[in-house]
């Protein structure tokens, strides 16, 4: 099984899903230097040094999608004040 990094967006006003990016091939260590990822300090699902593979999900604050869409170019597509956008592990066949 491999594991998948992957962006998913949804509807903002009916919360449907409508796709995902896979970013696996980006530098995970540059990912979480925009998106700080969630500890146990903010819930007790995450790890206490932190979930750095995104394996319960993180949902991207406006200022974060924007840097990161200037990392990674295949985000430039999506609008964030039409979905919610988050980042989430996924295993793969």
């Amino acid at each position: 099984m491999k594991t998948v990094l992957l962006v998913e967006y949804f509807d903002t006003k009916t919360d449907e899903f409508i796709g995902e990016i896979d970013i696996s091939k980006y530098d995970l260590k540059k990912i979480n230097s925009i998106c700080p990822p969630y500890t146990a300090k903010d819930s007790p699902i995450y790890p206490e040094e932190g979930d750095d593979q995104y394996m319960n999900g993180y949902e991207l604050l406006e200022n974060q999608f924007n840097e990161l869409k200037e990392y990674i170019h295949e985000l430039k597509v999506l609008d964030i004040s039409k979905y919610h956008i988050g980042i989430t592990t996924r295993q793969d066949n």
